[in-house]
């Protein structure tokens, strides 16, 4: 096989072209995603277990339904099992990607890498006046591929 020097570069430059694309669609936050703002804040919020910030976006009286856990939660609730979350939050990387939404509602698929597997939910939340009033958690795949 002859492989010139302009050719080798031009592969080179198309590989670099490939892992930019690549690492920049792996790197998006939650905070570049365009969700509507509460659920841009919930976001960006768990990437770092904010137990301050869910409890200024959540509504007093919100459910966090869980279904693929089969528990809801209150917000205390939900913000207590935070300290679990906690633990892990550093090695999980968060991508969103928004479905729909309304004045007062989003959904969203949210692909969880950790480090030994990843799970796709799709969540839907309902807001108004800055405040979640739900959310509801569904695991749509054991895998993110096609994410």
């Amino acid at each position: 096989m002859n492989i010139t020097r302009n050719s080798l570069l031009v592969r080179l430059a198309g590989l670099s072209l490939v892992a930019g694309i690549y690492a920049a669609s792996a790197t998006i936050s939650a905070s570049q995603s365009g969700l509507p703002e509460p659920v841009d804040t919930w976001y960006e919020a768990l990437e770092s277990a904010d137990h301050e910030t869910f409890d200024q976006i959540i509504a007093e009286a919100a459910s966090i339904d869980l279904r693929f856990l089969d528990i809801v939660q209150t917000k205390d609730e939900y913000i207590e099992s935070l300290d679990n979350w906690e633990e892990i939050a550093d090695s999980v990387s968060i991508r969103t990607k928004l479905i729909s939404a309304t004045a007062d509602s989003a959904t969203v698929e949210v692909c969880y890498h950790f480090p030994d597997n990843e799970r796709l939910n799709v969540e839907s939340f309902v807001f108004s006046d800055g405040l979640i009033r739900s959310s509801v958690q569904e695991l749509k795949a054991e895998t993110c591929d096609g994410f």
